[in-house]
C-alpha cells in the first residue's frame, strides 16, 4: 500500500525497515537503534541512508 501511494504521488520508496526486536532493546537501553548497533533494522536504516546520500 505504501508503494502504491508513493507511485501515485510520483515518489518512490527507497527502503523498508523490518520488524526487529533489537529496536525495543535499544529503547530499553536508552539508545537509538543505530547507537545500539545490532539487528536487521540497523542494516536497513544504513542502506536507506546510503541511498539518500547518493540521491543528493
Amino acid at each position: 500500500r505504501i508503494e502504491q501511494i508513493a507511485a501515485a504521488g510520483q515518489s518512490r520508496v527507497i527502503g523498508r525497515i523490518p520488524f526487529d526486536r533489537e529496536v525495543n532493546a535499544a529503547l530499553m537501553a536508552g539508545k537509538t537503534v543505530i547507537e545500539h548497533g545490532r539487528g536487521p533494522a540497523v542494516a536497513a536504516i544504513r542502506e536507506i541512508w546510503t541511498s539518500i546520500q547518493q540521491a543528493l
